[in-house]
This record gives structure tokens, C-alpha cells and sequence, in this order.
């Protein structure tokens, strides 16, 4: 079992399932967010057909369940309800979009009825922002106290995510952004994130 100190708190890293419980965010913190350009081995964008851009050109600032339940009904993708809903052009400022919390209940409610062996959640969100940078706004939005709750479960999505891809330790210290806070290493909220994912 891995123990660490971080504050003067003694931690025990527990399930990914625990982190809502175990981490707070830190509101002392810049809220900025880098941007991050693909590189050669990451997944590219799902090709969405240009009929949904169009389609999104007419979507409505406000979609009503009836409207979803439609679309699930009908089996739309989670990659086009994202661009419907204009997500896809929502850069770093996708957790304020209204439409981002019906999208990832969306996602969940799809998935319940076509059952993937990938989080289709965190699998669409990748391939439009890349690793970094998606655990840079999940990181930024735990800040917010609006969009705290969704923030912390798709961390726990992303983490369960990583673990799937057996991803490194040292590669997800460098996601959570832990190898750029030098002395502050163990006051960072991030740090006992990377703890509960190496205890798994």
C-alpha cells in the first residue's frame, strides 16, 4: 500500500471510484489552460459527416430532452451530438457550454444501450483536444465550483481511461501537469490524483 503526506495529511490512496471523495481543488492556482497540437502517434479527429456541421448550424442555444431522446432513439453518435450541440467549437471553454453537461448524460445514456469497451465520453473528448489538454481543463474546471461535480467524474473517466491504455506513472504525472510544479509538488490537489492512479 503507497502512504504519502501531502499538507500534513496522512493519505491511503484508495479506488479511482473514491477520487470525488479524496480531492479538492485548488482555487489559489492560475486558470489558465495551454493549447496542445496533435502529434504524429495521437488519435486525429472522427470524421463527422457534413451534414452535421450543417445540421449544427441550425441547432438551437437550448436543446430540450425531447430533442435528445430523439436522437438516442435514432442512435446518433456521441461524436455528432458533439458537433450539433457546437461543442466541438468550444476550445477551452467547453465546460461553461450549457450543452456540455446533456451532452455527457448523452454519452451515459447511449452507452447503457450500445455497450463499447472504450468510455465513449472521454474517447470523444481525446480525440478533440488531445490527453494534455483535456486533463488541463478537467484540472481548470475543479476550480469552478459550478462545474466541480463534472469535473471530478470525468477525471475519475480519464483516470479509469489511462489505466485501460496501462499508461506510465511518469506519463500521467506529466498529464496531470505535476512535472512543471517543482517544489510544490506534493501541496498540489493533482498530486493525490497521481497517487490514487499508481495505487491501482
Amino acid at each position: 500500500m503507497l502512504l504519502a503526506s501531502v499538507s500534513g495529511t496522512l493519505l491511503v490512496p484508495g479506488s479511482i471510484s473514491d477520487l470525488s471523495k479524496r480531492v479538492q481543488p485548488c482555487t489559489n492556482e492560475l486558470n489558465g489552460i495551454s493549447s496542445m497540437l496533435l502529434r504524429s502517434h495521437e488519435e486525429r479527429g472522427i470524421p463527422v459527416s457534413g451534414i452535421e456541421h450543417f445540421k449544427s448550424l441550425f441547432t438551437s442555444s437550448k436543446v430540450s430532452e425531447k430533442k435528445l431522446q430523439s436522437w438516442l432513439k435514432s442512435g446518433k453518435t456521441a461524436d455528432s451530438v458533439f458537433v450539433r450541440l457546437k461543442l466541438d467549437k468550444a476550445k477551452t471553454g467547453l465546460f461553461d457550454k450549457p450543452h456540455f453537461a446533456a451532452w455527457v448524460k448523452y454519452v451515459d445514456e447511449l452507452s447503457a444501450t450500445q455497450p463499447r469497451s472504450r468510455e465513449p465520453t472521454i474517447s470523444t473528448l481525446k480525440t478533440y483536444y488531445g490527453d494534455e489538454a483535456l486533463s488541463q481543463m478537467i484540472n481548470a474546471a475543479q476550480k469552478n465550483t459550478s462545474t466541480q461535480t463534472l469535473a471530478t467524474e470525468l477525471q475519475t473517466r480519464q483516470l479509469q481511461y489511462w489505466l485501460n491504455d496501462r499508461r506510465a506513472p511518469t506519463d500521467v504525472l506529466k498529464l496531470l501537469g505535476l512535472t512543471k510544479t517543482g517544489d510544490n509538488l506534493f501541496d498540489n490537489p493533482q498530486f493525490v490524483t497521481w497517487l490514487i492512479y499508481v495505487a491501482e
